[in-house]
């Protein structure tokens, strides 16, 4: 398995690592962190004998003789069944892109899906509960929550106005309207800030 493998994972990268010899076996006598988790003592001496058969020489030069495949453009498009026949022409006319220094290799066809019935008809994501309209008191122990209105149909001298968002008291650029609860007077302010800094008297 995977976990048993890691013991000579860890001894070959040391094997690697070290380019002494002397060095190396000073380090691998201290496996007593896979003993501790309970790996056993059979596994970790096949281990190291594994790792033994290395050298740090020969560890050094198959990393040098490690080839990696040739970048490839992505040449992305929707699948359709019908996508061969793109792949074909690229291929058949490979020989006058290939003049063009950028590209390399032939690109490489990559494909995203197609809209299927599943993602017409059934969406990802739930929306949530649409939100209630009006103004709110913010929770906190603030002077402005006692004063909140939350009639969602504000009565102004020249014009009524329908609140059709949700706000609190401590929601920010908005235009808002305080009223005397004595003379019924409106007065209209624009705040940037929290209207729970404004200071009630």
């Amino acid at each position: 398995s995977s976990k048993n493998s890691i013991p000579y994972s860890q001894l070959l990268r040391l094997r690697k690592l070290t380019t002494k010899n002397d060095d190396y076996e000073d380090c691998s006598t201290q496996i007593s962190f896979f003993t501790n988790q309970g790996y056993p003592t059979n596994l970790l001496t096949q281990a190291k004998l594994k790792a033994n058969q290395h050298t740090h020489q020969t560890l050094l030069q198959n990393s040098k003789n490690a080839t990696t495949a040739p970048y490839q453009i992505p040449f992305v498009t929707t699948y359709h069944p019908e996508i061969n026949k793109i792949h074909n022409i690229l291929k058949k006319n490979w020989t006058i892109l290939s003049s063009i220094g950028s590209f390399g290799n032939c690109p490489l066809l990559s494909l995203r899906n197609n809209a299927n019935l599943k993602k017409l008809l059934v969406r990802s994501n739930i929306h949530d509960e649409p939100e209630l309209a009006g103004t709110f008191p913010c929770g906190t122990t603030t002077r402005s929550c006692p004063h909140t209105n939350r009639e969602t149909l504000l009565h102004c001298p020249e014009k009524d106005f329908n609140i059709i968002k949700s706000f609190t008291c401590t929601s920010k650029n908005i235009v808002y309207a305080m009223q005397c609860l004595s003379c019924a007077t409106f007065a209209i302010h624009r705040r940037n800030q929290e209207t729970t800094r404004r200071p009630f008297r």
